[in-house]
């Protein structure tokens, strides 16, 4: 069962035409009640773990952009580069503004976070979304080398809903799970228990 966040053809907002190749609006963040009930709760999460330090405000952002990412993701199957780079950027500068030690475990994490989650494409094309990929980098800019922990976690973490598509389909086959919210959750996870 492929695990992808968009489809073969579409990769990001740049990707996506409407009739006749006409460039179409890329998804908008979901406004549902649920989304800012997550980020109001990370938030709080993030002050409580951290405390008043900047550490807190990194958390506090990166929680934020993860909730909306997986929200998107869940809705459109996509995870939209006009929110992941900025992000990723956002969370880079802030991380090595605080920990300048740690500034090549930002980068280098989250770049080898993507080459993992890539692996499954040089054997199938359509068996990992490039926007999984991608987010790996905003993933491993934001827990450093816990990103691989985070991926284990996500990856069980999505077990229970594959299995259920498996019973009430009774087949996998083309099936697709959005993995983001999946490594959203595994992330915010390592976050905040380590």
């Amino acid at each position: 069962m492929p695990v992808t966040s968009s489809s073969e053809v579409v990769q990001d907002e740049s990707d996506v035409a409407g009739p006749a190749g006409a460039a179409t609006e890329s998804p908008p963040i979901p406004r549902h009640p649920l989304l800012a009930a997550a980020v109001a709760l990370l938030t709080v999460f993030s002050f409580a773990k951290f405390g008043l330090k900047p550490e807190a405000f990194i958390a506090a952002f990166a929680c934020a952009a993860l909730a909306v990412l997986a929200a998107i993701d869940i809705e459109h199957r996509l995870l939209p580069n006009r929110i992941l780079f900025p992000a990723f950027l956002v969370v880079v500068v802030a991380q090595v503004a605080v920990a300048p030690d740690r500034a090549v475990e930002w980068v280098l994490a989250g770049l080898a976070a993507a080459a993992f989650l890539a692996l499954p494409l040089v054997i199938r094309r359509d068996a990992m979304g490039m926007g999984d990929v991608k987010l790996a980098l905003l993933l491993g800019a934001v827990v450093g080398w816990k990103v691989f922990p985070a991926i284990v976690i996500g990856c069980f973490a999505m077990l229970p809903f594959a299995l259920a598509m498996l019973v009430r389909d009774r087949s996998i086959k083309g099936a697709t799970l959005p993995f983001g919210p999946f490594l959203a959750f595994g992330t915010v996870v390592m976050l905040f228990v380590s």
